[in-house]
């Protein structure tokens, strides 16, 4: 790197580091705080209805975002047709979120079978959860619009103001009012937080109420018609554990599972970040040499990130345990287990995000019927409402999209460096 590169880069990767930290610092001390407050029973309730919205977010998705940022990313000096892209996409996105609502209420019955609420409390969970999903929706398309600007700062910034909100509500509203619901009302609180703050910033920078380019919309829905099942697989598989322990074990088992899910999350939660600011320079460069060595030098640094944690995990479990306080405290045998799972997946996350930036993912479909057969032999020997086996269900159900997933990094990589050149922007 020269110096003039450097000097360029400096500040940015400063300001991203420092708001970086103090992001996933709040939001990880939110999340646990959360653990450590609800009994036990509520706590059940929260981590499905949580779990039930991320696979809502993702539904309503089916690959627009990446494909926002892969488009984006080669017009990134047409305000007017990142407006157009941006309108197209905004517009399927909500399509879709329609769609996946009418599904909604019958997935959080079934998946709060284990804490039996009653018919009020569901409807008013279920209201909550797709209040949230919309706010989602709306952050995530302006937030992808930001990283393919290079805007990483300030799509931190909006991360943070949601972390904040989070943060205080569970502070003064959470520990007076102990119940699932008032979590639910927090998090959408610190969504809408997010929402409008992205929101705002994408209308200073690109043109408003412009009409949608055809093309873009019917590459974007070809994006989701190729991506449709591999979406919607694996918008269920990172949650099928803990609806399966809500649907076949009681509510305590349920707390578990999720309580260990809190304290492994926080990796994932710094490896997002590091992904905000690499994924869209990934999708930039046109050197094939360069690409390389970046894609390598990111997974190394995941890699290591996700070994290290592993091994602290145990050699020091009661450390990780005491995060999320005294009612979690035998579960020191577990936590390597249910560590171990969580990075699998993290790994997992890393590769596909790199290959997303390329466009890298047709092949992606590959892994679904491999998980599926894993996760079937599984259940043929595992009783999954038993915490070490549902642990061990989440562990087997990570690996095949880890070897799919890097399978295609090798073989696209191998069938660019045969070409003369990437057909992507120089960076």
């Amino acid at each position: 790197m020269t110096p003039q590169r450097f000097a360029r880069l400096a500040p940015l990767l400063v300001a991203f580091a420092s708001l970086e930290v103090l992001t996933q610092v709040v939001t990880a001390a939110a999340g646990l705080l959360v653990v450590r407050v609800l009994p036990v029973a509520e706590f059940a309730v929260y981590a499905i209805a949580v779990s039930v919205q991320a696979s809502l977010a993702v539904l309503s998705d089916i690959g627009i975002s990446t494909l926002l940022l892969s488009r984006a990313g080669h017009h990134s000096n047409d305000e007017l047709r990142l407006a157009k892209i941006l309108t197209a996409a905004r517009a399927l996105r909500f399509r879709l979120f329609a769609v996946v609502s009418l599904a909604a209420a019958p997935l959080l019955w079934w998946s709060l079978s284990a804490t039996k609420p009653s018919l009020a409390a569901w409807a008013v969970i279920l209201g909550l959860v797709l209040a949230t999903v919309a706010l989602q929706v709306s952050a995530t398309v302006d937030g992808t619009m930001a990283l393919a600007l290079l805007r990483s700062v300030r799509y931190q910034g909006a991360l943070l103001s949601g972390s904040l909100v989070r943060l205080v509500g569970v502070l003064v509203v959470l520990r007076r009012v102990p119940t699932s619901w008032a979590g639910l009302i927090i998090n959408l609180c610190g969504t809408a937080a997010q929402a409008l703050y992205l929101r705002s910033f994408i209308r200073r920078l690109l043109p408003g109420e412009v009409d949608a380019d055809p093309e873009d919309t019917l590459a974007f829905r070809g994006g989701v018609r190729s991506q449709l099942i591999n979406a919607a697989y694996y918008a269920f598989s990172s949650q099928i554990t803990l609806w399966l322990v809500g649907l076949l074990a009681n509510s305590r088992t349920v707390a578990e599972v999720g309580a260990l899910g809190r304290i492994s999350s926080i990796l994932v939660l710094a490896q997002g970040g590091v992904l905000a600011l690499v994924a869209p320079r990934i999708a930039r460069y046109g050197d094939r040499r360069l690409l390389l060595r970046r894609y390598v030098q990111v997974l190394s640094l995941a890699f290591g990130a996700c070994t290290s944690v592993f091994v602290l995990s145990v050699i020091y479990p009661q450390v990780f345990l005491w995060l999320i306080g005294p009612k979690y405290s035998g579960l020191e045998s577990l936590l390597p287990l249910a560590m171990g799972g969580t990075l699998l997946y993290a790994l997992a996350v890393t590769v596909y995000s790199l290959n997303a930036a390329r466009g890298w993912i047709e092949e992606a479909w590959v892994g679904v019927p491999l998980t599926l057969v894993l996760q079937a032999a599984s259940l043929l020997v595992l009783d999954v409402s038993r915490i070490r086996d549902a642990l061990l269900f989440g562990f087997s159900s990570s690996l095949p999209p880890l070897v799919v997933h890097s399978w295609i990094a090798v073989r696209r990589m191998r069938r660019e460096f045969s070409r003369g050149s990437f057909s992507s922007v120089s960076s």
